[in-house]
């Protein structure tokens, strides 16, 4: 999960970051990588539904292979 507004990057840094999470996300085999725009570093406090769905999501899928 990536917040999509950084204020502490340029644009070359975030472009940077981005690629640096996808190929982060890439290293799992089920991944799901969020971006979160309306979101900073902090995406807890500034879209914390955002952050309880995608808990609620990965146990979800954690209890139906059972």
């Amino acid at each position: 999960m990536t917040g999509g507004t950084q204020r502490h990057h340029t644009q070359e840094s975030m472009a940077a970051w981005m690629d640096f999470q996808k190929e982060l996300a890439n290293l799992s085999t089920k991944r799901k990588h969020i971006i979160v725009e309306e979101a900073g570093h902090a995406i807890h406090h500034d879209s914390p539904n955002v952050v309880i769905d995608a808990i609620k999501e990965m146990l979800g899928s954690i209890d139906s292979r059972n």
